[in-house]
């Protein structure tokens, strides 16, 4: 006699990244998985390469931009699953900060000017949200606590109540998404 096992499941596939959405990596890794043990994988980027993908998948050189990787699990039984995408950025042009109002282009600020937040304007692919870059500023070499809003307001979470007289120095240096670092 002959045991048959019939199997009509389609496996789910999964993909597993070392970052969210956006890297400065220009070489991502990714790993595949399934809830099948013994699937097979087939990997595509940018709907044109085409891959076999058990091991996972990596991209060299990529260039900047947005960028997709899908993969498909098929099962020892043949059942092929959907499409599962992965949407992701690479950028790696560090955030440029154009201005920082209030004082001039160097961050120098009059003694009067004690501000409970400053508009920075700067030039980024992937602007920065809240919560997704970071905004360490420092006055006169104190580390302030500081974030960007969505209107690219810096807001201070302890700023000085009162400013001595004379001038203050402004060191701020904005790290997107993606991990690139502005210059001071």
């Amino acid at each position: 006699s002959l045991t048959v096992n019939a199997d009509y499941t389609v496996p789910v596939p999964g993909i597993i990244s070392a970052f969210d959405v956006y890297t400065n990596n220009p070489n991502p890794v990714f790993q595949v998985t399934s809830n099948e043990q013994e699937s097979i994988f087939w990997c595509w980027r940018d709907y044109v390469d085409f891959t076999y993908c058990d091991n996972g998948v990596a991209f060299s050189n990529l260039d900047e931009g947005n960028h997709t990787v899908e993969v498909i699990a098929v099962d020892r039984a043949g059942n092929q699953s959907d499409f599962l995408p992965y949407y992701f950025v690479t950028d790696y042009t560090k955030p440029v900060v154009n201005n920082i109002n209030g004082g001039d282009r160097f961050g120098t600020v009059p003694y009067r000017y004690t501000p409970e937040y400053i508009f920075v304007s700067y030039k980024e692919l992937n602007p920065v949200k809240e919560g997704a870059g970071t905004a360490p500023l420092q006055l006169d070499g104190i580390l302030l606590s500081s974030s960007i809003d969505d209107a690219n307001k810096l807001v201070f979470t302890n700023m000085p109540s009162d400013l001595s007289e004379g001038e203050h120095t402004i060191d701020f240096r904005l790290t997107d998404a993606a991990g690139n670092e502005s210059d001071p």
